[in-house]
């Protein structure tokens, strides 16, 4: 999920046939989407999803060879894109696992991904809204990450989160907004996660989300904005998940979209702005890949 240009929250996902879905809100901080509309192509194995400065949407989505194409509305708002285009393979040229994104204090989006070995990468866009990208740089880590997560912090500075092999969470910040000189990875306590998600409150904390081995949904938050803190695991209402994804309503109230084994898609919502307690889950329509 990511925000649209006009405060709508934008979905965006694969079906079992490797099409990519996309719908927005229907009004901002609502529980009702529009129709889904797919891509043209299909063979992708996953996607991203995140504004530039000016609020048109990028995608970036994975191929079945792991490289990594993006896309951006020409327009924001509209159903106008530019074409694929295809970023040039890391220096190990491993094929790519995973793909997040988010933005920096200059506006200009990050990308970050995985590859098939666990090493973890980023790059930015040479300039807000640009269709250019700097070469990918390594982060430093002690262990393979197999997937990730990133959010910006209040302050401006982008929080990855990554899982390993052994579904331990490990956490990295800039260390400065304006910069991309990176934290040392640390690992959060807790059990083992199977898939995590990362938002902003409205109060600055990051909230994370995540499902454990078993399916099963819980939350934890910074104990303050921009801490290297976090609060412990509470568990959710019960609903047992494969993939999350989670962002913040125009409302300030963290919303959850999740997929379960079957591909039903579920939501769920912060009962008020940073409250630790959310709504029941409701189902939305239609199918995609877990």
């Amino acid at each position: 999920m990511a925000h649209d240009g006009d405060g709508r929250r934008k979905l965006a996902g694969n079906n079992t046939a490797g099409h990519i879905y996309r719908r927005g809100q229907s009004a901002a901080g609502s529980n009702v989407w529009s129709s889904w509309i797919p891509s043209a192509t299909k063979g992708w194995l996953s996607v991203a999803v995140e504004p530039n400065a000016d609020g048109r949407v990028v995608l970036a989505g994975i191929t079945p060879a792991g490289d990594i194409w993006p896309r951006a509305q020409a327009i924001a708002n509209t159903n106008t894109w530019f074409a694929w285009s295809p970023l040039n393979r890391t220096p190990s040229a491993v094929s790519m696992a995973q793909v997040a994104m988010a933005y920096n204090h200059s506006n200009r989006l990050e990308i970050f991904a995985t590859d098939h070995v666990g090493r973890a990468y980023y790059r930015s866009q040479t300039a807000p809204g640009s269709r250019a990208w700097t070469a990918w740089t390594q982060f430093v880590s002690s262990v393979p990450l197999r997937s990730l997560t990133a959010v910006t912090n209040a302050d401006g500075r982008i929080e990855v989160i990554g899982i390993d092999d052994a579904g331990q969470v490990w956490r990295t910040a800039q260390t400065s907004a304006t910069d991309n000189n990176w934290s040392t990875f640390v690992k959060l306590n807790g059990f083992a996660m199977a898939a995590i998600a990362a938002a902003r409150n409205s109060d600055g904390t990051l909230e994370l989300v995540g499902t454990d081995t078993g399916g099963g949904v819980w939350r934890r938050r910074q104990i303050s904005a921009g801490s290297s803190t976090y609060t412990t695991w509470s568990r959710l209402p019960s609903r047992t998940l494969a993939e999350i994804a989670v962002e913040t309503n125009t409302n300030g109230r963290v919303q959850i979209v999740g997929v379960d084994n079957l591909g039903n898609i579920w939501q769920s919502t912060q009962a008020s702005a940073s409250s630790n307690t959310y709504t029941a889950w409701s189902q939305i329509d239609g199918k995609l890949r877990p």
